[in-house]
């Protein structure tokens, strides 16, 4: 576990215990109902199913986090999950990060910082030499963060519906 930035995060993996499987969920759902709330046209109603199809982790955490080369980590402050990432084997040496979440009123204050910059570290130790993601366009504070950690654009691994900006990072 580690603390890092100017408010107190400790940064962990989740276990495959059941309490640890439940927060992981949580935050997964929490990440594909925001961002299907993003997706919708000014009046519209949300459509959770047109996204649905690219994350097989809302219904099924564990088969993806708990998969051999794979790991989701939670920052907690006071006992509280504020936010989480995931990362999964893509192929061979290269991995995917991805569902990169910060609860709202945690926004702010380093934690999604602390989770990319931990979950490179991650990568690496599991002998990772490559880290893919993709983030919706519209998503320019995370694209900033992104490239500022030395991620730069790349070839889409994903085909998709809508625009997204896929960036990579060698390790």
């Amino acid at each position: 576990m580690r603390k890092v930035s100017a408010v107190e995060f400790n940064l962990r993996v989740l276990t495959a215990s059941t309490g640890d499987r439940e927060v992981g969920q949580q935050l997964v759902r929490e990440y594909v109902e925001h961002t299907a709330r993003e997706m919708t046209e000014p009046g519209g109603a949300p459509d959770l199913e047109a996204i649905l199809p690219y994350i097989p982790d809302y219904h099924d955490f564990a088969a993806k986090y708990h998969a051999p080369g794979a790991l989701f980590l939670v920052a907690e402050r006071d006992g509280v999950a504020c936010g989480g990432v995931g990362v999964a084997r893509y192929e061979g040496t290269t991995c995917e990060m991805n569902r990169l979440w910060v609860r709202p009123e945690h926004q702010g204050h380093g934690a999604g910082r602390a989770l990319v910059a931990e979950s490179l570290s991650h990568a690496r130790t599991r002998g990772y030499e490559r880290m893919v993601l993709d983030v919706l366009t519209s998503r320019t504070g995370p694209i900033a963060l992104y490239r500022s950690l030395g991620f730069a654009d790349c070839e889409s691994i994903h085909e998709y519906t809508f625009e997204v900006v896929p960036l990579a990072l060698d390790l």
